[in-house]
């Protein structure tokens, strides 16, 4: 939601901030808690509130589809203007936060402190939910159980719903997508998820529609990425769709991030030969 404030209080009939354009009809007002941006329009002086995107933390799985999304929303109109020394704006307002606000391990060799709870965000545009579950020496030793990798962080999913009852949108990548299926938030709705777990997905969710040959999935206002490190591609769409084309290319570019790239089917071959019972 955007806030559109002049210091005449009157307002402008188009605003143009960068990478956006709207008709000043179409400017939403709300309050809310949210960091500001400040640009000039002639003799008025505006805010532009940005989007507050909240990405979590989870047990298990693997720490880079928290940490890339984290990385990616927060240089968004960040480092590409540093590297073209122009003066930073950034796009997002990036919180980081666990189940009760402690450190979870995501492996051996990483744990992750997040900055607050899940009970302490104020009402994000965006929740990002990374993949959990088991650590992968775990993993490797029991094998991967879609109701094993849920347990290991079930109390996430009750949050999940009451995020979507707030109108809040969510995406989620590889393992993280689980647990929104397990929360009935795809229930009906094309989902994608790692491409060598599709099959043991669409077993345990039937009521999903899964696609495996997509890295991202758009069902409106819950958002799917492939595997591991689809969470680039699913945060570098969410960056074009809510910044536009050219904030999500300098963003790619400056980041080393090969965009767009659309279709995990390049990957699957070898799954789909293990899910075959040939002797």
């Amino acid at each position: 939601m955007l806030r559109l404030i002049t210091d005449s209080q009157s307002l402008v009939s188009r605003l143009t901030i960068g990478w956006w354009q709207y008709d000043a009809s179409t400017i939403l007002y709300e309050d809310g808690a949210y960091d500001i941006l400040h640009c000039h329009l002639g003799q008025n002086r505006c805010f532009v509130i940005m989007l507050n995107i909240a990405v979590l933390f989870l047990n298990g799985g693997s720490p880079s589809t928290a940490i890339q999304p984290m990385e990616i929303f927060s240089y968004a109109g960040v480092f590409w203007n540093i590297l073209e020394d122009i003066p930073a704006e950034p796009l997002f307002e990036v919180t980081t936060a666990s189940l009760d606000g402690m450190p979870v391990r995501s492996s051996k060799q990483v744990s992750l402190t997040p900055q607050c709870a899940f009970s302490d965000l104020d009402k994000p545009d965006l929740v990002f939910v990374p993949s959990g579950g088991l650590e992968l020496e775990s993993l490797a030793c029991q094998g991967y159980d879609v109701d094993t990798i849920i347990s290991t962080n079930s109390e996430v999913v009750d949050w999940l719903k009451e995020w979507a009852a707030a109108g809040i949108e969510i995406a989620a990548v590889c393992s993280g997508v689980a647990l929104l299926a397990k929360a009935g938030l795809l229930d009906g709705k094309q989902a994608t998820a790692h491409s060598g777990l599709i099959e043991k997905y669409r077993r345990r969710f039937p009521q999903v529609d899964w696609k495996p040959e997509y890295l991202v999935t758009d069902a409106g206002n819950i958002y799917c990425g492939g595997g591991i490190n689809a969470a680039a591609d699913l945060t570098l769409y969410l960056v074009e769709k809510y910044a536009g084309h050219d904030a999500a290319v300098q963003c790619a570019k400056s980041q080393l991030i090969e965009m767009p790239r659309t279709w995990q089917i390049a990957f699957t071959y070898f799954a789909i030969r293990t899910e075959h019972d040939d002797t």
